[in-house]
């Protein structure tokens, strides 16, 4: 039987510790890494009104990755990844937020690189990425937050 002990480095690197020397993590299978989503996203005032996103689950759909919570999926966050654009203008990853109002859908597009800077890798079938927003959206509103997403499948 074969023992590997898989440790995450800070870098992001795998490093296998076989007997207490350290080797390429080729020789042995892992298991998946889970998805995960860190941050907040906040809105507040203008179309979207004031609320606060905790993502908690992550999805690829498309050429996109929607992150929205297990327990409320009226509201979400798409991430398209633009990192192949030409325009210094724009941000490199798209977000759309899609909400429920009372008078009905709701979606706000944020693209303007003045106001957010992100990433979006992907790293075999799976994506992961990053997203600072500091943006406005009309009517006197107002989106900020931090989100990171991991292992996305």
């Amino acid at each position: 039987m074969k023992l590997c002990i898989l440790r995450r480095m800070a870098t992001g690197a795998l490093t296998l510790t076989l007997g207490g020397v350290a080797v390429s993590a080729a020789g042995c299978a892992s298991e998946p890494m889970p998805p995960r989503v860190e941050g907040r996203l906040a809105s507040g005032g203008g179309y979207l009104g004031d609320w606060d996103l905790y993502p908690n689950r992550c999805t690829k759909t498309g050429d996109s990755i929607v992150l929205d919570r297990t327990d409320d999926a009226r509201r979400k966050v798409r991430l398209f990844d633009r990192s192949a654009g030409t325009s210094n203008r724009l941000s490199k990853v798209e977000l759309r937020m899609d909400d429920q109002t009372p008078s009905g859908p709701v979606e706000i597009v944020l693209e303007d690189a003045t106001c957010m800077t992100g990433t979006f890798a992907a790293q075999g079938k799976e994506r992961v990425g990053e997203l600072k927003v500091d943006c406005t959206t009309g009517e006197g509103g107002h989106v900020v937050g931090n989100l990171a997403f991991f292992n996305c499948p």
